[in-house]
């Protein structure tokens, strides 16, 4: 029997990731056009949060899968199969592409925070690991830091899954309380981590980068799952919840742009969570309304590839092209300079990642549903789905 289409549903998911691959590219493209205004900026800078809304979606289709795929025939191996080889195959070639330009740069690897290229570091990234050891997450391939984070994330999903929704009837009272523990688990790390921040900007980066202090994000992912199995906690009332979701987006985004801009002692632990609570109104609101979401859930379906390959054209194309173009650049307002540098970064970044898409990506996932259903014993058909991400 044919499967029903659900991509028409679900097309908020992917816009959802369309609008967080955008938030990533814009922030990354405004910090190589010099002389933007400092409040401009300040709000530019909400665009590095994308990938907490990334985060978010991740726990909140994981959910989805785990629950809807194969009538429950899914193993703890064949899950882990179906994401390695979902994000594996991608990031391998990441690896070996930043290398490369890591030896065109030299001597200015720095302009993409590449490097230092040892053994331990790349056998930290090819091992998934990386998001553990403070010196090796975010220099190999760059943005790497969150691929690290979401391969932990996923060797603890099965256990959580089971922990906060595994018990339907307690779970209404189970995610409120696992959203609050994961926050004061985060802070107690965080206190304990506090002395290295002396220690170096590895160390530092690594207190705000960890899977600890966005564990909140991805219990808030469980949370919107629920909600929305749930049929919304006001379903009688669609405009109420939609309006509701608006001002939970706009609320909690301006909070956490104002407790960044504040530079507060242990902001950075709560600027991921007001993030991921802004990012829950924002996905529910998309998921209520019935717009037409195609050019978003576009970008989104290939927003994997270009995360790792817009820090090519965003990091070495904006500022080389400023350089080439220096009377221009001095007589182009600064934002007019970002007004155009964006939509190319876009541009290029979604033209290649098309291509990667399919050379990579969906090979790739092809051959990790081939592997994880001979594991599990699954129905020949899940061989050839390869539309989850």
């Amino acid at each position: 029997m044919a499967q029903p289409d659900t991509s028409a549903k679900l097309a908020y998911v992917d816009a959802s990731r369309g609008i967080a691959i955008l938030l990533v590219i814009l922030v990354h493209t405004a910090y190589r056009v010099p002389g933007l205004d400092g409040a401009f900026m300040a709000l530019v800078e909400f665009g590095q949060w994308g990938v907490q809304l990334f985060f978010v979606v991740s726990a909140f289709t994981l959910c989805a899968s785990q629950h809807a795929r194969y009538e429950g025939r899914v193993t703890v191996g064949y899950f882990y199969l179906r994401r390695f080889f979902r994000i594996a195959p991608l990031y391998y070639f990441g690896i070996l592409l930043y290398f490369v330009v890591f030896q065109a740069l030299a001597p200015r690897p720095q302009d993409l925070m590449l490097g230092p290229y040892t053994a331990g570091n790349v056998a930290a990234n090819l091992a998934f690991v990386h998001g553990l050891v403070p010196w090796a997450q975010n220099n190999i391939v760059p943005g790497g830091w969150s691929i690290g984070v979401e391969m932990a994330f996923y060797l603890l999903f099965p256990l959580l899954h089971v922990l906060l929704l595994g018990h339907h009837r307690r779970s209404q009272w189970v995610l409120p309380v696992a959203f609050v523990a994961a926050i004061g688990i985060n802070l107690g790390v965080q206190f304990a981590l506090s002395g290295w921040s002396d220690m170096g900007s590895a160390y530092s980066d690594f207190m705000y980068l960890n899977l600890v202090n966005n564990l909140p994000v991805f219990v808030l992912g469980f949370w919107l799952y629920q909600h929305a199995q749930n049929g919304g906690a006001m379903g009688r009332s669609r405009l109420i919840e939609v309006l509701c979701s608006w001002f939970l987006f706009l609320g909690f985004a301006l909070a956490a742009l104002a407790l960044h801009a504040s530079a507060a002692p242990w902001g950075f632990t709560l600027t991921p969570t007001l993030a991921g609570l802004a990012f829950v109104g924002l996905v529910n609101a998309l998921r209520l309304h019935h717009w037409r979401l195609r050019p978003l859930a576009v970008i989104g379906q290939v927003s994997y590839s270009m995360y790792l390959l817009h820090f090519l054209f965003a990091a070495l194309l904006v500022p080389a092209v400023l350089r080439a173009l220096p009377e221009a650049t001095d007589m182009t307002p600064p934002a007019l300079m970002l007004a155009l540098a964006y939509p190319a970064v876009i541009a290029l970044s979604y033209a290649c990642a098309r291509v990667t898409e399919r050379l990579i990506e969906t090979p790739g996932m092809a051959l990790g549903a081939r592997m994880a259903a001979r594991w599990a014993g699954a129905y020949p058909q899940a061989a050839r789905s390869v539309s989850a991400r």
